[in-house]
């Protein structure tokens, strides 16, 4: 083979890579130019804002979530803290207190909070009027002597409004006029 030959076989070879160089370097180029115009409508966002900025904005959001939640944990704790000075367990205990009524008008009822402390009211009914009495509670217990209604009801706050296992009805001593 000629050197003429060599040389045009070499040139051919050499034009075909470099129009597949070229069709390779257009394609890249409209891919990249595809990419850009992506990216810019990325970062300028939908409405004109940029990425950056709703990123910021999102932030801002957290930040202001994670402080109304702490502000909710701590009026949740608060209302807690309250409502374990509220009153919440009840003990009712309805009696004849004398002989000669009936229609167990006469009733003992405790009011107590989480911490077992309130106060028994218990009303004395009778022909000639009626009695109040009131006692304190403190830690489930109450100074004194009381009667047995008042300890019946008591019992019952205690117990969450349930019947004492103990005894169901008190051992009412009849009084007389």
């Amino acid at each position: 083979m000629s050197v003429n030959l060599l040389l045009l076989a070499g040139i051919a070879v050499l034009a075909v890579l470099a129009i597949i160089s070229i069709c390779m370097a257009a394609t890249a180029l409209s891919r990249e130019s595809k990419l850009r115009a992506r990216m810019a409508r990325l970062m300028r966002g939908d409405d004109g804002k940029s990425v950056e900025h709703l990123l910021a904005d999102g932030l801002d959001d957290i930040q202001e979530i994670r402080e109304m939640q702490q502000a909710n944990r701590n009026s949740l704790n608060d209302l807690y803290a309250q409502q374990n000075k509220c009153l919440q367990k009840v003990g009712f205990v309805q009696y004849n207190a004398y002989e000669e009524n009936g229609g167990n008008l006469s009733f003992a009822v405790t009011l107590l909070d989480k911490n077992n402390n309130g106060f028994i009211l218990n009303i004395m009914h009778a022909t000639s009027g009626s009695f109040t009495f009131a006692r304190e509670v403190k830690n489930g217990e109450c100074t004194g002597d009381i009667s047995d209604e008042e300890q019946l009801s008591l019992a019952r706050a205690l117990n969450g409004g349930k019947e004492s296992p103990e005894r169901t009805q008190p051992e009412t001593r009849r009084r007389k006029k």
